[in-house]
């Protein structure tokens, strides 16, 4: 392409010294030249003025009651071909298949830009134009009344170090010999800081981290919950059917299911099959733990009323705290756009607040499921004053028989 710019200008500039050669040699020519050359600034200036007008047309039809919109263009509007015309005059090596071959190669080109920003930055699962309601708007501490990209989201870059606080809370404080619940844990951290980024810098890579650690965390800790289960029980055909179907079973559903729908973890994704890979798991999980905890599904050997009872309240407590954040992300970003109220209301900021007091809960519930099934007691740590508070709203445990 470089090669045939330069033969189109050095064709264009030997045109245009043979054109001045010949008005400098002819003086009527010269007075004729000079009169086209006047009538060519007037022409040039009314195209200026007609550009202008253009341009502030194009900038009000783009821009609606403080919304940005984007035109929309079918790819046949955007790729159409070269008159043929046009294409019928050239010959030879520089002809008509040249030029289709380098039209071909645009209509390729174009249409992998028109992919990458229709996968990577113009779908989300809520929203408009790929980004949350807080960098549209600006959010509570900074907002604005149009719409569009308004840099780092403060509250949600600081909410989300509270998930990374959260994981290693756990990871601290939660005495047990699990190294499978840790890595769940440490999902919890990736989670928090890949979030954080995220919301800072709009870092696509960690846009993909966030939705990736909310996924596998969720089908892991299914699949391991299944595992748990299998441990307690006797029936060898059972134990090979459960097993199978949870730790093969459920990865090849999650692979069909990304299989169908190959951009789910795009950094701003509206794909079904995220949403369902998500769900699905949690709500095998809360099946099990209302059956173990209420229903008596389960035997409680080791681990005694007490702790249970604790475990308890915090899957009442946390699980409807999580639902609630769910709720409050929901409603800001639904109503961005027509609400004043939601783009003030950090209902993102909120979901990172309140949705891991709901993980937190969850992964007690393993670990005390662990410690039963490995004829383990669970212990809380209690306190008076400060510390007791401390304990009730972030329980922290160890396993064994008391010293």
């Amino acid at each position: 392409m470089s090669h045939l710019g330069s033969i189109i200008a050095i064709t264009t500039c030997t045109f245009l010294s043979a054109r001045i050669d010949g008005f400098r040699d002819d003086s009527t020519s010269h007075q004729r030249f000079a009169s086209q050359g006047s009538a060519g600034s007037v022409h040039f200036k009314s195209a200026v003025e007609h550009d202008d007008e253009l341009q502030l047309l194009q900038l009000q039809s783009a821009v609606l009651k403080g919304k940005q919109r984007e035109e929309k263009r079918s790819p046949e509007a955007s790729f159409a071909s070269p008159p043929q015309g046009l294409l019928a005059q050239y010959d030879g090596p520089f002809g008509h298949a040249s030029f289709s071959k380098l039209h071909q190669a645009i209509q390729s080109l174009d249409a992998v830009k028109a992919w990458a920003r229709s996968s990577m930055a113009a779908q989300l699962v809520f929203g408009f134009n790929g980004r949350y309601c807080e960098r549209r708007f600006g959010g509570l501490l900074n907002h604005h009344d149009h719409d569009g990209n308004h840099g780092p989201e403060i509250l949600n870059t600081i909410t989300s170090a509270f998930i990374v606080f959260v994981g290693v809370y756990e990871i601290a404080f939660w005495n047990h010999q699990s190294a499978f619940i840790r890595l769940l844990c440490a999902m919890v951290i990736i989670n928090g800081w890949s979030a954080a980024v995220r919301h800072y810098a709009d870092v696509p890579f960690c846009a993909v981290l966030d939705g990736i650690t909310m996924v596998i965390g969720a089908v892991l800790g299914c699949c391991y919950l299944v595992d748990l289960v299998t441990q307690r029980m006797k029936d060898q055909f059972k134990i090979i059917v459960l097993r199978v179907s949870a730790w093969a079973g459920v990865p090849l559903l999650f692979c069909l299911c990304f299989i169908r729908s190959p951009h789910s973890f795009d950094p701003h994704t509206s794909s079904s099959a995220f949403r369902f890979m998500f769900a699905f798991p949690l709500i095998g999980v809360a099946m099990v733990v209302y059956g173990s905890l209420w229903r008596n599904w389960v035997t409680w050997d080791s681990v005694d009323n007490e702790a249970l009872a604790n475990v308890k309240y915090h899957l009442l407590v946390g699980v409807p705290l999580c639902c609630l954040g769910a709720l409050c992300l929901g409603a800001s970003e639904l109503f961005c756009d027509d609400s004043p109220l939601a783009q003030y209301f950090p209902g993102h900021a909120l979901w990172h607040l309140l949705f891991p007091f709901g993980v937190n809960a969850l992964l007690l519930y393993l670990c005390a499921l662990w410690a039963d099934t490995n004829h383990q007691p669970l212990h809380f740590y209690k306190g008076g004053g400060w510390k007791g508070t401390v304990c009730k709203i972030a329980p922290a445990f160890s396993l064994g028989e008391l010293q």
